[in-house]
Protein backbone atom coordinates (compact mmCIF):
# COMPACT_ATOMS: atom_id res chain seq x y z
CA UNK A 1 0.00 0.00 0.00
CA UNK A 2 3.13 2.32 -0.40
CA UNK A 3 4.51 3.93 2.91
CA UNK A 4 1.74 7.01 3.29
CA UNK A 5 -0.69 5.46 1.59
CA UNK A 6 -1.65 8.41 -0.59
CA UNK A 7 -3.20 8.58 -4.32
CA UNK A 8 -0.39 7.83 -6.14
CA UNK A 9 -2.10 9.67 -9.42
CA UNK A 10 -1.73 12.90 -7.14
CA UNK A 11 1.95 12.42 -6.63
CA UNK A 12 5.01 13.54 -9.09
CA UNK A 13 6.86 10.46 -10.75
CA UNK A 14 9.86 11.42 -7.89
CA UNK A 15 7.10 11.54 -5.40
CA UNK A 16 5.79 7.84 -6.69
CA UNK A 17 8.81 6.50 -6.99
CA UNK A 18 9.42 7.08 -3.03
CA UNK A 19 6.62 4.94 -2.15
CA UNK A 20 6.52 2.38 -4.22
CA UNK A 21 10.40 1.60 -3.76
CA UNK A 22 11.09 2.59 -0.44
CA UNK A 23 7.81 0.56 1.03
CA UNK A 24 8.78 -2.70 -1.21
CA UNK A 25 12.52 -1.82 0.79
CA UNK A 26 10.99 -1.67 4.06
CA UNK A 27 8.53 -5.12 4.06
CA UNK A 28 11.47 -7.07 3.05
CA UNK A 29 13.47 -5.96 5.55
CA UNK A 30 11.14 -6.14 7.93
CA UNK A 31 10.11 -9.99 6.53
CA UNK A 32 13.32 -11.38 4.96
CA UNK A 33 11.30 -11.96 1.90
CA UNK A 34 11.08 -10.80 -1.53
CA UNK A 35 7.85 -8.80 -2.02
CA UNK A 36 6.46 -9.60 -5.57
CA UNK A 37 2.79 -7.77 -5.12
CA UNK A 38 1.39 -4.37 -4.58
CA UNK A 39 -1.91 -2.81 -3.90
CA UNK A 40 -2.66 0.45 -4.78
CA UNK A 41 -3.59 2.80 -2.14
CA UNK A 42 -7.75 2.97 -2.41
CA UNK A 43 -7.26 1.32 -5.55
CA UNK A 44 -9.49 2.72 -8.48
CA UNK A 45 -8.52 2.78 -11.51
CA UNK A 46 -8.39 7.10 -11.31
CA UNK A 47 -6.06 6.64 -8.26
CA UNK A 48 -2.86 5.40 -9.89
CA UNK A 49 -1.87 6.14 -13.86
CA UNK A 50 0.70 5.15 -15.97
CA UNK A 51 3.90 6.66 -14.27
CA UNK A 52 2.68 4.38 -11.21
CA UNK A 53 1.89 1.00 -13.88
CA UNK A 54 5.48 1.68 -15.05
CA UNK A 55 7.74 2.55 -11.26
CA UNK A 56 5.43 -0.36 -10.25
CA UNK A 57 7.30 -2.46 -12.65
CA UNK A 58 10.58 -1.14 -12.52
CA UNK A 59 10.47 -1.41 -8.64
CA UNK A 60 10.31 -5.13 -9.24
CA UNK A 61 6.97 -6.09 -8.13
CA UNK A 62 5.57 -9.23 -10.24
CA UNK A 63 1.81 -8.46 -10.00
CA UNK A 64 0.19 -4.94 -8.57
CA UNK A 65 -3.88 -5.32 -7.49
CA UNK A 66 -6.27 -2.54 -8.08
CA UNK A 67 -9.36 -1.83 -6.21
CA UNK A 68 -11.91 -2.56 -9.12
CA UNK A 69 -13.55 -5.73 -8.37
CA UNK A 70 -14.83 -8.26 -10.24
CA UNK A 71 -13.37 -10.34 -12.74
CA UNK A 72 -10.85 -10.20 -16.09
CA UNK A 73 -10.42 -12.40 -18.84
CA UNK A 74 -6.78 -14.08 -18.53
CA UNK A 75 -6.20 -12.61 -21.83
CA UNK A 76 -7.56 -8.86 -21.32
CA UNK A 77 -5.80 -8.85 -17.82
CA UNK A 78 -3.14 -6.46 -16.52
CA UNK A 79 -0.29 -7.83 -14.65
CA UNK A 80 -0.26 -4.43 -12.33
CA UNK A 81 -3.99 -3.87 -12.42
CA UNK A 82 -5.48 -6.77 -11.17
CA UNK A 83 -9.13 -6.64 -9.41
CA UNK A 84 -9.66 -7.21 -6.00
CA UNK A 85 -12.19 -8.11 -3.36
CA UNK A 86 -12.31 -6.07 -0.32
CA UNK A 87 -12.21 -7.68 3.30
CA UNK A 88 -15.67 -8.59 4.74
CA UNK A 89 -14.63 -7.77 8.35
CA UNK A 90 -11.72 -6.70 10.51
CA UNK A 91 -10.82 -10.60 10.66
CA UNK A 92 -7.94 -10.37 7.85
CA UNK A 93 -5.97 -7.42 10.18
CA UNK A 94 -6.11 -9.98 12.48
CA UNK A 95 -4.48 -12.59 10.60
CA UNK A 96 -2.17 -10.20 9.23
CA UNK A 97 -0.81 -9.65 12.62
CA UNK A 98 -0.89 -13.30 13.12
CA UNK A 99 1.20 -14.07 9.99
CA UNK A 100 3.26 -10.90 10.27
CA UNK A 101 4.10 -9.78 13.88
CA UNK A 102 7.27 -8.38 12.39
CA UNK A 103 5.61 -6.35 9.57
CA UNK A 104 2.74 -5.23 12.10
CA UNK A 105 5.33 -3.56 15.23
CA UNK A 106 5.46 -0.37 13.80
CA UNK A 107 3.26 2.55 16.24
CA UNK A 108 0.25 3.35 15.48
CA UNK A 109 0.65 7.36 15.70
CA UNK A 110 3.53 6.90 12.96
CA UNK A 111 2.82 8.86 9.74
CA UNK A 112 4.65 6.92 7.52
CA UNK A 113 5.85 3.32 7.79
CA UNK A 114 8.83 4.18 5.59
Amino acid sequence: HTCNHWVLATLTEKEQTYEIIESKKFIENKLGIIVRSLAFPVGGRQHFNEISLNLVEKAGYSIAFSFNTGFSKIGALSRFAIPRFGSPSDFESFRALFHFPKLMDYHAAQNSIC
